[in-house]
């Protein structure tokens, strides 16, 4: 495995968790902690397979995972925020054809946390390279 391939098969398991993290965050904040048990009854494993998956795939069409994300730019967040917001307009127009229970706030909520979890996960990645990464190299010297 290269080094460029475990770089990507890592962010895309930290945007995985991202996303599940956002969405979960978004279902608690819409109410406030305490989830309706005909939410949790409505809500299976499939849906959060199916949500994940549009997620990644408008992420890979966004192509998110192509580059150094070391040299992450505006640019880059703006793809960010394109593909969140395919996603997530993706997700909530299946879930009105599909006659789904969650309300567009949770879509909203989760668009926003989302993208400012991802940003700043790549923001941090390029800060640490920039400024850290060089400042332990001046130190060496």
């Amino acid at each position: 495995m290269t080094k460029k391939t475990r770089n990507s098969i890592l962010l895309i398991i930290n945007d995985v968790s991202i996303i599940m993290v956002a969405l979960f965050l978004s279902i608690l904040i819409k109410y406030d902690f305490t989830i309706p048990n005909d939410l949790i009854l409505e809500i299976k494993p499939i849906h959060f397979s199916f949500y994940l998956l549009i997620k990644i795939i408008c992420f890979f069409i966004s192509s998110l995972y192509k580059g150094m994300y070391r040299y992450t730019s505006i640019w880059d967040l703006i793809n960010i925020l394109k593909a969140n917001f395919l996603s997530s307009l993706s997700i909530f127009i299946v879930s009105i054809i599909t006659k789904s229970n969650i309300p567009l706030s949770v879509f909203l909520l989760d668009f926003i946390l989302c993208s400012v979890i991802i940003s700043s996960s790549r923001l941090g990645i390029r800060i640490y390279f920039n400024h850290f990464k060089n400042f332990n190299r001046i130190r060496s010297r």
